[in-house]
């Protein structure tokens, strides 16, 4: 847990508070609107703005990663109304503008009418201790935050603004990195609670933290279907790579069995060399699961390939510790592991995560009506 500074003259204690009983996301994202706007030097900030950047926010979480929030927040249901292959501007405004207005309109009330309160909760509860009607609570923490020289902010309703208190501005100036990544930890524990099979939710809050790139697999696949010319083939369309085929379908690259946007890593026993083309149509799908046989065996020949053939290099990580890492059984200096166990492990862990993807929304491709 990371432990914000303590202030003499503000209430930390309940500014640290604010997330302690989530029963959806609004309150972390209105808050992260509010930072964000306060890091780039705003203190008076609209209610609308602030909605609008809930909604790009929650939008590649939902709609790329396909994450759930919970049947008490109305974020998915409010961006499940954009069509899925929806492939315009991810700003706050284009996304906006891509939700029906009836729903757009009925968020931004649901928003405007609980969220720039509830937040600032901890900071009255003893003044809305045992009430239960949520307009009172409204109207007794708007009276309080308003008369209270150290508030958070105070809510102007005649312009529908809050305004951001000096103090906390100073405050959170002081503590960016720190008050970051605390609401990172918040956001992460929120998601993780709610999608608790899905791997690797910390990248999915902040994809700056793993890289796309896959230059090294790449030298790794290059290698193997040089050394092991019944690699050189596209399990999808069941066709070698050839100066034909490249014509037709583009130039080798390598493919995410299971999307990368469920699985957030590069790891070899995920990777299939694909042609290009094939690769953009399958883009963020899942294969059908009777690629996942196939998938399996080509793996262990690219295993085998490697453990026999690659020139390792003592500084340098083991191509095969991604294996390993997978299961020990998977280890590079086994030379002895038989083919039907390696793909069990495989078929195992590739069909986990398949199903556990597909539940989550991502859908099947069907690779030939994708590219006759």
């Amino acid at each position: 847990m990371i432990q914000l500074p303590n202030s003499n003259e503000l209430d930390t204690l309940a500014f640290t508070s604010m997330f302690t009983h989530l029963t959806n996301s609004y309150k972390l994202f209105w808050f992260k609107a509010i930072f964000d706007r306060v890091i780039s030097g705003e203190a008076n900030i609209q209610i609308s703005d602030l909605t609008s950047k809930i909604i790009e926010y929650a939008f590649p979480l939902i709609h790329t990663y396909k994450l759930n929030f919970g049947g008490a927040d109305q974020l998915k249901v409010t961006l499940k109304t954009i069509p899925d292959n929806y492939s315009g501007r991810t700003d706050a405004k284009s996304i906006c503008n891509a939700i029906p207005n009836i729903q757009e309109v009925k968020f931004r009330n649901q928003i405007k009418n609980y969220v720039p309160y509830r937040l600032l909760s901890p900071f009255y509860r003893d003044i809305i201790s045992g009430i239960k009607d949520d307009n009172k609570k409204n109207q007794l923490i708007l009276q309080a935050s308003n008369s209270d020289h150290f508030s958070f902010y105070k809510i102007d309703l005649s312009v529908d603004s809050i305004i951001v208190n000096p103090l906390w501005i100073n405050y959170i100036l002081s503590n960016q990195s720190l008050i970051d990544a605390w609401f990172k930890y918040h956001l992460i524990t929120f998601l993780q609670s709610r999608n608790p099979s899905t791997p690797n939710i910390p990248f999915k809050v902040d994809s700056s933290m793993i890289s796309r790139s896959l230059n090294l697999q790449q030298k790794y696949w290059n290698f193997a279907i040089k050394a092991n010319p019944s690699l050189n083939f596209d399990i999808y369309i069941k066709e070698e790579f050839s100066n034909d085929s490249i014509s037709k379908y583009g130039m080798l690259s390598l493919d995410h069995v299971i999307p990368f946007d469920f699985v957030m890593h590069n790891e070899l026993w995920n990777l299939t060399p694909i042609h290009r083309n094939i690769n953009s149509a399958k883009s963020n799908h899942l294969p059908s699961l009777n690629f996942i046989y196939e998938v399996a065996n080509q793996n262990y020949e690219f295993f085998k390939t490697i453990q026999v053939f690659y020139p390792l290099n003592p500084r340098e990580r083991h191509p095969l510790e991604d294996y390993e890492y997978l299961n020990p059984l998977l280890n590079h200096k086994n030379f002895e592991i038989h083919k039907d166990d390696f793909t069990q492990i495989m078929m195992g862990q590739l069909t986990s995560l398949h199903t556990i993807a597909k539940n989550q929304g991502f859908s099947i491709w069907q690779p030939f009506s994708k590219i006759d």
